[in-house]
């Protein structure tokens, strides 16, 4: 668990996707550091401002319709392809668990890599 861990590298150069309930936990739990904004790995809703994930893509290329029906999680601001493209969640705060924040993604913040829940 511990070798997981620190493999499970908080960049802002590679991203992962969290696919369902679970893995949010664990990944907020041990992964997410501090208690600030990561980087989900969604970004861009091809038609125009959209608050529906399954719209979104994800920088893994996984079918955003799947984890959308998994993950269950709602966006508080719709994301775009132009001004608020990137999906932001919050670590240990409980207004935004399973709610996303939209940001332009040049704010500098982490990105959470991708990350197994098993060996």
């Amino acid at each position: 668990y511990q070798r997981r861990v620190r493999e499970a590298v908080v960049s802002t150069q590679s991203t992962g996707v969290a696919n369902d309930r679970m893995e949010y936990m664990f990944v907020e739990a041990a992964v997410m550091g501090h208690n600030e904004w990561y980087w989900t790995g969604f970004f861009c809703a091809d038609q125009g401002n959209s608050h529906s994930i399954h719209q979104f893509y994800t920088v893994t290329g996984e079918d955003t319709r799947i984890i959308a029906k998994k993950l269950r999680a709602i966006t508080e601001h719709p994301i775009d392809r132009d001004n608020h493209p990137c999906m932001m969640s919050h670590r240990f705060n409980r207004d935004w668990t399973y709610k996303y924040h939209h940001q332009s993604c040049n704010e500098g913040r982490a990105a959470v890599c991708e990350m197994p829940l098993q060996a």
